[in-house]
């Protein structure tokens, strides 16, 4: 697999984490940015070994499971509420 092979479907994850980020009320940037850092190291894994970059895929994937959970879990406080 190449470096750019590597890198294209962790430069994907980022989108659907951004987005779901900012649908958490977590704002963009400021302080230490945990995905800007894994933008960065997405950038770098295309001369990083295969097991680093699929390290960061996990991670990314963490992320959006976390997120998904959160997002679920306030959507279901949202409609308790309402009824």
């Amino acid at each position: 697999m190449s470096g750019e092979e590597r890198k294209k479907p962790m430069l994907r994850a980022s989108r659907p984490i951004r987005e779901m980020r900012g649908d958490t009320g977590i704002p963009p940037g400021g302080g230490k940015d945990s995905l800007y850092d894994l933008e960065v190291s997405a950038v770098r894994s295309e001369t990083g070994s295969y097991d680093g970059a699929k390290a960061l895929l996990l991670e990314m994937a963490g992320m959006i499971r976390t997120l998904k959970i959160v997002l679920d879990a306030t959507n279901e406080l949202i409609q308790k509420s309402g009824n």
